[in-house]
């Protein structure tokens, strides 16, 4: 049975604890049966690892062969002007790396940003006795009480409440506040529940004391910040479409340009000549600046429609 279909009387005992708290011994034992009450760390990438992983994917790759056949060209005829093209695909290379890495940093910063809204302590019962306590000794089947203006340090069912209200945009992105009781639950998932409480979660109004079910990484809090860390965030349908789309048409570019140059030397063009055209043909076709372009394009649109958002708001 779900821990929100219980009721309050039912909660202790499902979570192997007491409306009295836990003891200070049993407390000891689950903290190293679960561990600290904390998000999990994850050993950062040096930025110049995440760079080279950057410039040596599939598509930097498929530059780069286009780039050193430009410079071939260049080198072994008098046209220099493959120099230039050369050094264009390269800085696009550089350009998308460098974007790339921006995108993971600032998920790292969203990170940080999400764990400093957890609290440092929580007021807590063990032993029958009410006192405050690092956040982070919580365990599952510990008591603890808030009050208005604090924040949830691990995922609760709540026992007992007074006129509570809520904020839970974090989780479910609705900014009115919301009621929870400590009535039984039993219709809805889980995270609309009205009797849970989950970590980050700030009492707008009223107390409730709850029972903790969660801590650390099993908590809803720390699932969200895996998502907002994780080194291989998930991509929206357009994104996936356009790295897709931008693979295939460059493997494509590829292959017609070593088919065209195939045929130039059958056809006596000389070495050169029939390398001049096969690096033509592929850089013509292959989309080093759709990444980008797309890219900005979309920030500019948003951009533009925030302020017109904002600008009807006022």
């Amino acid at each position: 049975m779900r821990i929100q279909d219980l009721t309050e009387d039912d909660v202790p005992a499902a979570l192997h604890s007491c409306k009295d708290g836990l003891s200070e011994h049993e407390a000891n034992q689950r903290l190293i049966e679960y561990g600290k009450n904390v998000l999990r760390q994850r050993s950062r990438e040096r930025p110049y690892l995440r760079l080279a992983k950057e410039l040596s994917n599939l598509f930097a790759v498929i530059l780069w062969a286009a780039a050193a056949l430009s410079f071939l060209v260049a080198a072994s005829s008098s046209d220099k002007s493959m120099n230039s093209i050369g050094l264009a695909i390269v800085l696009v290379i550089f350009i998308n790396a460098i974007f790339s890495c921006w995108q993971t940093l600032r998920a790292e910063k969203a990170l940080e940003e999400l764990e400093k809204l957890l609290p440092r302590t929580a007021r807590v019962l063990r032993d029958k006795i009410w006192s405050v306590r690092p956040a982070d000794e919580l365990v599952p089947g510990d008591v603890v009480r808030l009050s208005e203006g604090q924040i949830a340090a691990a995922d609760m069912r709540l026992i007992e409440s007074q006129s509570l209200r809520v904020d839970t945009s974090y989780l479910t992105g609705e900014s009115i506040p919301a009621l929870r009781n400590s009535r039984s639950d039993p219709t809805g998932e889980s995270v609309n529940a009205r009797n849970l409480l989950f970590a980050g979660t700030k009492l707008v109004a009223g107390s409730a004391t709850g029972v903790v079910f969660a801590t650390g990484g099993k908590t809803e809090f720390a699932k969200i910040a895996d998502l907002t860390g994780s080194e291989k965030p998930l991509l929206s349908p357009l994104e996936t479409e356009i790295n897709i789309t931008g693979k295939r048409i460059a493997l494509i570019a590829l292959a017609v340009g070593l088919v065209f140059f195939i045929c130039s030397i059958a056809a006596g063009l000389g070495l050169k000549m029939a390398l001049i055209f096969a690096v033509g043909i592929i850089v013509a076709n292959i989309p080093e600046g759709l990444m980008p372009t797309m890219t900005l394009s979309l920030a500019v649109a948003a951009q533009r429609m925030a302020k017109k958002k904002s600008s009807s708001g006022t």
